[in-house]
């Protein structure tokens, strides 16, 4: 079903990792005391397949400089939205399989949880979320988060994982990479909670955000005014607008930011 590779790691003086690879993949990693920064690039071999038929000529130099996907506008959910790894899934020992993969990424992001940087793919991302339960895992030391997201369900579920744990976070970015959720979809059905009321004491450290690929859809704007709203120490917020986004789109998604209440009042908003 998947292909696999067993990968053990033992670095106690290791400052940085990066991981690329399949979610497949089993990666073990004992004695990170030293480490300070870790990048998990770990993908679904199906949607890497899908990419490359669908996206081959799109620039690949930058993830962060591409455009968002103009089939973004439909507003039917996204097949993601039921967790790209277990689409087609259906014996029992490929429900096993997937069990096992969200354990092995849980255990993996347990053994860099004392990083203060830490950046995460969108595979990554629909597994934590849909395997967040099996592991607590406080990022006790992290102050830089940069998230990769489709902004789906699973996606949506992973962040408020990672963000519940942690606490002293002060720059986090984000970047909304193919999107396909419905525009009228609210943050609710995808968070569990009231946002504004489940991020309070979550973002007490923020002092910078960045979001890129914004296109003004329902979840995106629950998502900024969340933060605006909560994070009591912010400075500066910056937001790339998704090209192609019509000038009066982009217009009132301006004005919906900046009249949305603040929580710092040094807070600078910034639209790019």
């Amino acid at each position: 079903m998947f292909p696999k590779l067993e990968v053990t790691i033992f670095a106690p003086m290791l400052v940085s990792l990066k991981i690329k690879g399949y979610i497949s993949d089993k990666y073990l990693a004992v004695g990170l005391s030293s480490l300070v920064k870790a990048d998990i690039d770990m993908v679904n071999k199906h949607d890497e397949e899908s990419d490359t038929n669908s996206d081959s000529d799109r620039d690949t130099d930058s993830e962060a400089d591409r455009d968002t996907d103009s089939e973004a506008d439909s507003d039917t959910e996204s097949e993601f939205d039921s967790g790209a790894y277990y689409s087609g899934i259906k014996s029992d020992s490929e429900i096993a399989a997937v069990k096992e993969i969200g354990i092995n990424v849980m255990l993996l992001l347990a053994s860099v949880c004392n990083a203060k940087s830490l950046t995460v793919s969108t595979s990554l991302l629909e597994v934590i979320g849909k395997n967040n339960g099996h592991l607590p895992i406080p990022f006790s030391a992290l102050r830089q988060l940069r998230l990769k997201t489709m902004l789906s369900r699973e996606s949506i579920q992973g962040i408020k994982y990672i963000l519940r744990n942690s606490c002293i976070l002060e720059k986090l970015l984000v970047e909304i990479v193919r999107t396909k959720a419905s525009t009228q979809i609210k943050i609710w059905e995808y968070w569990g909670a009231d946002l504004l009321t489940d991020l309070e004491g979550i973002f007490y450290d923020l002092r910078f955000a960045e979001f890129r690929n914004v296109r003004g859809c329902l979840i995106e704007l629950e998502i900024l005014k969340g933060l605006l709203k909560n994070a009591t120490g912010l400075e500066k917020l910056i937001i790339f607008i998704s090209k192609g986004q019509p000038y009066e789109c982009r217009r009132q998604l301006m004005k919906k930011i900046i009249e949305s209440p603040k929580a710092s009042s040094s807070a600078a908003v910034s639209f790019f």
